[in-house]
């Protein structure tokens, strides 16, 4: 009798070890955030952003079926990259203790902004695999990602050139 108990109440046990595991998450941000700085703040939600707008998709193309036109939106080709790239920053910035945190976040930025800068210049064999320019269109995430991305690379080299941060 006690194991079929215990197989029917595992469910409530694991939805309840979820709950206090997302409790104790959020109370270490909340701790977290009000020990920190300003302008490590404002690099915290700048690194947010760019997660986010890593995430979206950036490339938008019309197709027609059945006499409507849908509008499709998917991802660059090094998305996956950036994504990664945006999670090793947001990373390192908060959870990390790592002695060499500064130099990651600062090399994983400069990363981020440089295959940006590339896939913008030369769009077709970094961003995407479309043949005619006239067939796609970017949408204003990209433009969203390229402004987080380069605003949390200046906070970066500016807080951890100045040596502001608490380790």
């Amino acid at each position: 009798m006690d194991l079929v108990t215990f197989i029917l109440l595992l469910p409530l046990l694991v939805l309840r070890a979820w709950f206090i595991l997302t409790i104790n998450f959020i109370y270490y941000l909340y701790h977290s955030w009000k020990s920190l700085i300003f302008l490590y703040k404002l690099t915290f939600i700048f690194s947010v952003l760019q997660i986010y707008f890593s995430i979206k998709p950036w490339i938008e193309y019309d197709v027609m079926f059945t006499e409507n036109i849908d509008k499709i939106s998917v991802s660059s080709k090094i998305n996956l990259y950036l994504i990664i790239l945006s999670f090793i920053t947001f990373y390192f910035s908060i959870f990390s203790k790592n002695i060499y945190r500064y130099k990651i976040i600062i090399i994983s930025q400069f990363i981020s902004l440089s295959l940006f800068i590339a896939g913008v210049i030369f769009p077709k064999p970094i961003l995407l695999d479309f043949l005619n320019k006239n067939d796609y269109y970017f949408n204003n995430a990209i433009i969203f990602y390229g402004v987080s991305c380069f605003l949390t690379s200046i906070l970066s080299i500016r807080l951890y050139s100045k040596g502001n941060l608490k380790s």
